[in-house]
């Protein structure tokens, strides 16, 4: 079987254990067959999880689903599987929209996925709305919405484990700094049992 069946065969097989759209599906099948040379440094099965993997990180129906669902579900290692999405990643996130791409959608499906309260919601929201006016703080959609989600969740007294809501603890501690500093708020030791107390200015 030529690699570009091969690559096709493992990329459906995983879309359709995630249930992913068509219109995902082509457009992880699109970035995997551009990426062949990578099967060759990995495997095919590894570049098919990684274009996945990437994808399902910047579409807001998929918020929640983490870097060890889809090394689980392929079979794979997870530091592997991460090495190769970061080079996808280095590769393709040169192009300028992915960037801009708002928070707020991935905010809204990430309340939905984890049944989270309307106070925790509305809060979200506002911080969403507070971060557009100030121009975004950038990066991926997803972590930012993660980060507000996290965020929201303490200042309502309804604290997320932040393993629930990202793969990388520490990256998602630094955005929610980075948000409260875009936010002209002082830094928090997200550790400290006094964390919520110090966050009480996003409730003003």
């Amino acid at each position: 079987m030529r690699l570009e069946d091969c690559l096709n065969k493992e990329v459906n097989a995983l879309c359709t254990r995630f249930g992913l759209s068509e219109d995902l599906r082509n457009k992880i099948l699109d970035l995997a067959q551009r990426n062949r040379d990578e099967a060759r440094r990995s495997s095919i099965r590894c570049l098919a999880a990684a274009s996945v993997l990437y994808h399902i990180k910047r579409d807001s129906d998929c918020a929640g689903i983490t870097t060890d669902d889809v090394a689980s579900v392929a079979d794979l290692g997870r530091f592997l599987l991460a090495r190769v999405h970061r080079r996808l990643s280095f590769k393709t996130n040169s192009k300028p929209q992915i960037c801009q791409l708002r928070p707020t959608p991935f905010v809204l499906s990430a309340v939905k996925r984890f049944n989270l309260s309307k106070t925790v919601r509305d809060k979200a929201l506002m911080i969403d709305a507070d971060l557009i006016r100030k121009g975004g703080v950038g990066g991926s959609p997803s972590s930012t919405a993660a980060a507000i989600i996290y965020l929201a969740s303490l200042l309502m007294g309804e604290p997320i484990a932040q393993t629930k809501l990202i793969d990388h603890t520490v990256y998602l501690s630094a955005k929610a700094k980075k948000i409260l500093g875009m936010l002209g708020l002082p830094d928090v030791d997200f550790r400290g049992s006094n964390r919520q107390r110090l966050l009480e200015p996003l409730n003003r």
